[in-house]
């Protein structure tokens, strides 16, 4: 069996720890801010370097338009200043030439054709006093910056002045500072890759020093709790969420513990039955009908532990639900019928008076509905004493809930046996007194299967008065 593995820089990125992604976001940081640092400079130097330029040529331009508007037609004094550039200067700082309208030659810097032929030089001769400015490299091996512009130079159609600049010390001060630059970038890079490491080790130590103290935390330690005040605010919200975790965890492992202990208790009377009355009738030979006695009485106690087996899995199904039950919409007081009269005989045998009354319709599985009403029925019947009355009543409220309510006059319980009556395997000590078969897992179920349909469960009781248990299951959904 072959995988196939797919790569992306986003699944890359995932990919990374957390320092490495800090790390890695602050190289970026880092390079987009240099190098809009970098580009900012660089264009900011050329833009210095173009209008000292122009600067200049403009200057040197105005001077020649003086001097042709001064003294028109003489072109014996411009010669002289041209070709003074040309002669004692080896690589003159700028080239100027002068023609006619025909493009004839009337003056230029001695050297210029050969470094700066007119035809590099692009004038529009239809426009007055149109300049255009533009960098080459020259045959030389320099830079310039020519420009032409159109003149009036003693000739009655005008004339053009040719001029470059030699710009190449400008242009190589410029590069310079550019490689300069790209050194700073790349120490500014390598730099940001270690202050980024450095960086996020440090934001990060207080999730290492959390991990620490989690890891410390066992089962033995399970009540410990962490302070969120010591820690960074972006992390006091794990801290009291860590710390609510570890109290669901403290509340089950207390559950579990006790549910193990009540379990083990619960398996050891029947079983120590089991025992005693087997070994007893093994102890000699007995007549058929004591063995047969024997077996009955093993009988009985296999039925106790097969119900509180089925009780122990339907509690474990109620917990973890594999499959979702099959809810319906159905009228309850049918399946309160059914319980009600499966436990006449036992109520007229004790003396009790079951009755039922309301109507309605509820959404949810009528069998469960059914197993937690005789739960409920069965225990008021086993606590309750002659001539009591349990009454069951269904009722559909102003929000379409629907409530079923178990009510007897029974002995009632205690405050602190009411607060606890929904734990699995509890009971209180009159109830082991009148009923030491229970297994303190019946309302258990019923707070179960009212959960299920996403119900609540209520219980009001007093000694003597009595106890009254409310369920309450929500309205239909619409499409029911």
């Amino acid at each position: 069996m072959s995988w196939k593995s797919t790569s992306s820089p986003c699944s890359f990125f995932k990919k990374l720890s957390i320092t490495g992604r800090l790390t890695l976001l602050y190289i970026l940081s880092a390079v987009i801010t240099l190098l809009g640092g970098i580009a900012y400079i660089t264009w900011s130097m050329y833009q210095v370097m173009e209008q000292a330029d122009s600067d200049f040529v403009q200057a040197r331009l105005q001077t020649y338009r003086t001097l042709f508007s001064d003294r028109p037609g003489d072109l014996e004094t411009i010669r002289k200043d041209i070709e003074w550039e040309g002669i004692n200067v080896a690589t003159p700082e700028y080239y100027i030439r002068i023609e006619d309208s025909s493009g004839r030659l009337l003056v230029e810097t001695p050297g210029m054709s050969q470094v700066l032929p007119s035809s590099l030089f692009h004038c529009v001769l239809t426009h007055p006093r149109q300049i255009t400015t533009r960098y080459l490299h020259a045959a030389n091996g320099r830079e310039y910056l020519i420009s032409c512009d159109l003149e009036p130079v003693g000739h009655p159609t005008g004339g053009i002045i040719q001029i470059g600049l030699d710009v190449t010390a400008e242009i190589k001060a410029i590069r310079k500072k550019q490689v300069q630059l790209v050194i700073i970038f790349i120490s500014g890079i390598v730099a940001a890759t270690g202050v980024g490491v450095l960086v996020a080790r440090k934001a990060l130590s207080p999730l290492r020093d959390i991990t620490g103290v989690a890891k410390q935390i066992t089962v033995e330690r399970i009540s410990e709790r962490l302070d969120p005040l010591q820690w960074p605010v972006e992390l006091r919200h794990f801290a009291s969420a860590f710390n609510e975790m570890l109290g669901r965890l403290e509340e089950s492992f207390t559950k579990l513990s006790q549910s193990s202990s009540n379990l083990a208790h619960e398996l050891r009377t029947p079983i120590n039955n089991l025992l005693g009355v087997t070994e007893v009738a093994l102890t000699r030979d007995r007549p058929p009908e004591e063995y047969r006695k024997a077996l009955e009485s093993n009988v009985e106690e296999y039925h106790r532990l097969s119900r509180l087996i089925d009780d122990m899995l339907f509690l474990a199904r109620a917990d973890h639900p594999t499959q979702r039950f099959k809810f319906v919409l159905f009228d309850p007081t049918k399946e309160i019928e059914k319980v009600c009269a499966f436990y006449e005989p036992v109520a007229e045998d004790k003396g009790i008076v079951i009755s039922h009354s309301g109507s309605g319709l509820m959404y949810g599985a009528p069998q469960m509905l059914e197993r937690a009403v005789s739960n409920l029925v069965g225990n008021a019947l086993q606590y309750s004493p002659p001539g009591c009355v349990v009454e069951v009543r269904t009722l559909t409220t102003r929000d379409g809930s629907q409530e079923v309510q178990v009510r007897d006059s029974g002995h009632g319980m205690k405050p602190e046996e009411v607060d606890r009556v929904f734990d699995r395997f509890y009971r209180g000590d009159r109830h082991r007194t009148l009923h030491p078969d229970g297994s303190g897992l019946g309302l258990s179920i019923v707070k179960s299967i009212v959960e299920l349909h996403h119900g609540t469960i209520s219980v009001k009781s007093s000694p003597d008065h009595g106890t009254a248990i409310l369920l309450r299951f929500p309205p239909p959904p619409p499409d029911a």
